[in-house]
């Protein structure tokens, strides 16, 4: 029976016009194409949308971008969490106008070393400064602060580091998307 098996990879997303839902998708050991279960729930559970679940909404649970969301945790089981590089930038930008806060310096660490792997193209350190409008220089500046306050490992003269568990236990998603291998 489905519910009695250990889920392998769990997705949420929120949807509807102001996030109001929240979608789960869970795989199991033998899903390989898709989830195999889908749960849609009110994201706030003492407030219900009115009007209920819609059509138009169910439309914005995003199968693919969740099917390739659960590759990219298999190809790289040491990270909880994938980025959305299309939208990281705005995120990257909200936090950091918070000045630097642990939550910021976390989250431009786990970009970094994320960047480093999938970003091959470009140095890590450029694409930060390009995608959050801050230059090359405070990019280092801001990933000096993180390694010193503990959330990051950096080997001098190479691109790329290593999150710490420190900063594993502190990490938070700043969107509604939270992916989370079970594995």
């Amino acid at each position: 029976m489905l519910l009695d098996m250990e889920p392998r990879v769990t997705l949420s997303e929120e949807i509807g016009p102001q996030g109001e839902w929240t979608a789960e998708m869970t795989w199991y050991d033998d899903d390989r194409r898709g989830p195999s279960q889908v749960v849609i729930r009110p994201t706030d559970p003492d407030k219900r949308p009115a009007g209920g679940l819609s059509s138009t909404v169910l439309r914005e649970v995003d199968f693919a971008a969740a099917v390739d969301a659960v590759r990219k945790i298999e190809q790289h089981p040491d990270l909880e969490m994938v980025i959305d590089f299309a939208t990281v930038g705005g995120e990257l930008r909200e936090l950091s106008a918070r000045g630097l806060t642990d939550e910021y310096l976390v989250w431009l660490s786990f970009v970094y070393c994320a960047a480093s792997q999938e970003k091959p193209d470009s140095g890590p350190v450029e694409y930060l400064a390009e995608i959050t409008g801050k230059s090359p220089a405070a990019i280092k500046s801001h990933l000096w602060h993180a390694s010193r306050n503990g959330f990051l490992i950096r080997t001098p003269g190479r691109r790329g580091g290593q999150i710490t568990d420190k900063a594993r236990a502190a990490l938070m998603p700043p969107s509604g998307r939270n992916v989370t291998s079970e594995t």
